[in-house]
């Protein structure tokens, strides 16, 4: 039993590392972020040449295998060149990035469509517009980093960090509390030894020595 707990309390305190480790990497890359965009006044910015973004709505989802469901986060890294096929994202006309894939390409430009579009995108895209190509999709993600940038949501974000961070806290006190009290708990068999090995050293008389010191 005692084995049993002491496992649960490792395999929960590496849990809480990793779950930290995340975390401040994800703290981070946020911090970083948030402040490169106030700086630099754009839109999406990368770290290590890897950029990421949520797609928010449904103009990528289709049967292909790098369609992109809505609310997934998609990681992008800038390419030498693009192709037919790709999928990219690219600063429009508006102030909000577009993720679509290339589905042509003229004099104009690169043409473009959103998977579950009828039609193709009117204008035309220039190679400095493209941000990257998408390599890595992450689907529905986005729901969840929407929910955690609730009150809600930051709150049990909150939470969930401080039972994790306190639960080792908890039980190292607990391992100290139990080692200190180890010897104590040790040292009471040590003395039923000694008492018994006591009893064993005692003389042992007999009856028959018994009746001899009586007649003399």
């Amino acid at each position: 039993m005692k084995e049993n707990t002491s496992k649960s309390k490792l395999i929960l305190k590496y849990i809480g590392i990793a779950f930290n480790v995340i975390l401040i990497a994800i703290i981070a890359v946020n911090v970083y972020t948030m402040a490169a965009r106030l700086i630099t006044k754009k839109s999406t910015v990368s770290i290590f040449g890897i950029t990421n973004a949520v797609v928010d709505t449904g103009s990528m989802e289709g049967d292909k295998p790098d369609s992109i469901p809505a609310k997934s986060i998609i990681f992008l890294v800038r390419a030498k060149e693009y192709k037919i096929d790709d999928v990219v994202m690219f600063q429009s006309s508006g102030k909000t990035p577009v993720t679509h894939r290339i589905i042509g390409v003229d004099d104009d430009g690169f043409i473009t469509k959103g998977d579950a579009n009828n039609a193709a995108d009117t204008d035309r895209v220039k190679p400095e517009q493209i941000i990257g190509k998408v390599f890595l999709t992450v689907p529905y993600v986005g729901y969840a980093i929407g929910w955690l940038k609730t009150p809600l949501g930051s709150m049990l974000l909150v939470l969930i960090c401080f039972l994790l961070i306190g639960a080792p806290i908890i039980f190292r006190s607990d391992e100290k509390k139990e080692e200190a009290d180890a010897p104590a708990t040790a040292a009471a068999p040590d003395a039923g030894k000694e008492r018994t090995e006591n009893a064993s050293a005692a003389p042992v008389t007999s009856d028959k020595d018994s009746a001899d010191n009586e007649a003399k």
